[in-house]
């Protein structure tokens, strides 16, 4: 599914070219997220910016921590990026994980995560990594139907 979906209304342009675009709720964010893509990355990032922009803390921290879920998967299936990934992150930390919000709340975006992430993804692909963006309504929901389908096992 293409990230414009998620952005802009419609998905595509209109007769003069542009987008129409508001800013896509949290399941929107979390969905593009869970597309594990390097576009989905910079997505995020861009949406992080333009939170930042906005004096908008909370439309700042979404894609930010989505953001940061995202980068173990965008490592390991991107070899070119994975080969000096200490420095991706300390950039990428610099300028989006290394923020003090409005409120004084600070939150927690440490390297060991995704070093762990990496590692856990080495020994299995389809490895389940935590998240600190939360679910989408999608996710809550099927895992809803395995915990249900389990317990009447």
């Amino acid at each position: 599914m293409s990230i414009r979906v998620h952005l802009f209304a419609d998905g595509e342009p209109d007769m003069r070219g542009r987008f129409d675009h508001s800013w896509p709720e949290g399941g929107k964010i979390r969905a593009i997220r869970n597309q594990a893509s390097v576009e989905a990355l910079i997505a995020l990032l861009c949406l992080a910016r333009k939170g930042e922009e906005l004096e908008d803390d909370a439309r700042h921290y979404l894609p930010s921590a989505c953001a940061f879920d995202l980068l173990p998967r965008v490592l390991y299936s991107n070899p070119a990026l994975r080969y000096r990934w200490e420095g991706l992150f300390a950039c990428i930390e610099r300028l989006f994980w290394n923020r003090i919000y409005y409120s004084g709340i600070r939150f927690s975006f440490p390297i060991n995560t995704i070093r762990e992430g990496l590692q856990a993804l080495d020994a299995d692909p389809f490895a389940v990594l935590p998240i600190m963006s939360g679910y989408t309504d999608r996710q809550i929901q099927q895992a809803r139907i395995l915990n249900a389908a389990l317990e009447d096992v």
